[in-house]
């Protein structure tokens, strides 16, 4: 899911279970109840024409999805919030940073029998919100098992 702030920034928001040929998930594709499936998530800002002091992008994890860990974070802060399950991204000085810039980290699903036959939400809405002179907003669509990247050719985001 690519994102466009006015004209002025763009940010990337995937879910990944292989990436660039390479596998970054683990357990099972498609997700099967009572066993759990890892997916990798990357947040990239790829470009921005703005002058903006700080970005900050925050999204929060669904019943049934937990965080398990920061894979890399080139600029900023990410922070998991665990009470609240709340991720959020923080880069300060923004207009300094090198783009694109990149945050991932990687969530894992854990279906329950209710969720057999469906897809599953991994990550709700994402909001990113630009700061400067002005505040942009902007708010993407939440991501599901059907959302997931992969090479499989079969169907893979219906839990079994």
């Amino acid at each position: 899911l690519t994102l466009t702030i006015g004209e002025t920034l763009s940010f990337n928001n995937g879910i990944y279970w292989e990436l660039g040929g390479r596998r970054v998930g683990s357990g099972l594709l498609p997700p099967q109840v009572g066993e759990t499936t890892d997916y990798l998530v990357v947040w990239a800002l790829t470009q921005a024409t703005g002058d903006f002091e700080t970005v900050t992008i925050e999204s929060s994890l669904p019943p049934g999805v937990s965080f398990v860990s920061e894979t890399d974070v080139q600029e900023g802060s990410l922070d998991f919030f665990s009470d609240s399950k709340n991720l959020k991204w923080v880069i300060n000085n923004f207009d300094k940073s090198i783009l694109p810039t990149t945050a991932s980290f990687v969530i894992r699903l854990e279906p329950g029998e209710k969720d057999r036959g469906q897809a599953m939400t991994l990550l709700n809405p994402t909001t990113v919100t630009a700061k400067n002179l002005e505040e942009v907003i902007v708010r993407s669509k939440l991501l599901k098992t059907s959302d997931v990247i992969s090479s499989k050719s079969e169907p893979i985001g219906i839990v079994e």
